[in-house]
């Protein structure tokens, strides 16, 4: 329930990258989707579906120097396989003054995208890190499939 009528907006959130807080993220866009199988009979309509794959993506955008640092980061944890060996959960912290925190974890990552594209003018240069998600996507304590679920 919002506070007086203040909902959130990017400064409401506390972003952890592999346990670290990195003030220079700018950007954080995640999505879990489930392909589900049609199930079809001798009619033409259908009888059902598959419980079926649960999918995730996420990316984030960092400041240039937050984004060389996060890799060395996590070139340290690899044991010398380098930066996109090593596993970590994102952790996105929601919160308003007098609101209950509300926490997303995007759990597993790797990265497996870098993406750098600088040019002339007065904004900063960044970072953008695409992940491969090999975990759940918990959306505030929930996830679309649990992991133990069987219909």
């Amino acid at each position: 329930m919002p506070v007086n009528g203040v909902q959130y907006d990017f400064e409401a959130i506390e972003l952890r990258v592999a346990r670290k807080i990195y003030e220079g993220t700018k950007e954080l866009a995640y999505k879990v989707s489930r392909e589900v199988g049609k199930v079809m009979g001798m009619s033409r309509k259908r009888i059902g579906t598959t419980i079926g794959t649960e999918d995730s993506e996420a990316s984030f955008t960092m400041s240039r120097k937050d984004g060389a640092q996060f890799l060395v980061d996590l070139s340290a944890e690899s044991a010398g396989k380098g930066y996109g060996y090593t596993e970590f959960d994102v952790i996105a912290n929601y919160a308003n003054d007098g609101d209950p925190v509300q926490t997303d974890v995007i759990s597993r990552c790797t990265v497996i995208d870098v993406d750098q594209s600088h040019s002339a003018g007065p904004d900063g240069l960044e970072m953008k890190f695409t992940l491969d998600v090999r975990g759940d996507i918990s959306i505030n304590g929930v996830r679309m499939i649990e992991s133990t679920s069987r219909v």
